[in-house]
């Protein structure tokens, strides 16, 4: 506040000390106009036009400095504090921008590392579920080796019981023929057979 007192001074100081220069120049015009007479023609030219030219030269600096010098002032004034504002909001969103840049950064970061994760824990996988296959694989081709070759041993056992049953029911037949042909030529023996069924069947 008394540093805008001090200035609101100052500048009607100097208003008053151009006031008063600019009347001087008016004076001295009005005052010497009437004593040109001998004079040479650059004091001529000096109180007839210099001086009320300095006059007039001075109302209107006078004018513009009072009263145009405050909104001039103001104006500069706005025009800093609307630039310090948008310097301000640019650093801010300067700083936005680079916050927003690290953290895009950091994310890009941690996807590359979650996606080198990701695929190492898949190559990982795929290399335990290939040898879990391949393992599978080989138990599967043992086992159906193994039946296989239990089905072989079956097939072979069945073949050569089919094969003893088939000569066994060929010598039963070659024995019931030849019991029959022995039993046909001979009476006695026949008789004999005879009697020891009958001799069975009694109690």
């Amino acid at each position: 506040m008394d540093k805008e007192a001090s200035k609101g001074s100052s500048r009607k100081t100097k208003a008053i000390i151009c006031a008063v220069l600019i009347l001087a120049c008016f004076v001295a015009h009005y005052a010497l106009l009437g004593s040109l007479e001998g004079q040479s023609e650059t004091v001529k030219y000096f109180i007839e036009k210099f001086l009320p030219q300095c006059g007039n030269s001075g109302i209107v600096f006078l004018l513009l400095w009072y009263f145009g010098a405050p909104l001039a002032s103001k104006y500069v004034a706005d025009r800093k504090q609307a630039i310090e504002h948008d310097i301000e909001e640019s650093m801010k969103v300067k700083d936005a921008a680079e916050e927003s840049y690290k953290e895009t950064e950091t994310k890009l970061a941690h996807l590359n590392s979650e996606k080198n994760r990701m695929r190492q824990s898949y190559e990982a996988s795929a290399k335990e579920e290939s040898a879990r296959l391949e393992e599978e694989a080989k138990r599967t081709a043992e086992r159906m080796a193994k039946d296989a070759e239990a089905a072989f041993e079956l097939q072979a056992n069945l073949a050569k019981r089919q094969f003893e049953a088939e000569v066994m029911s060929e010598a039963l037949d070659r024995a019931r023929e030849e019991i029959v042909r022995r039993v046909s030529s001979d009476s006695a023996l026949r008789d004999r057979l005879i009697d020891q069924s009958i001799a069975s069947l009694e109690i």
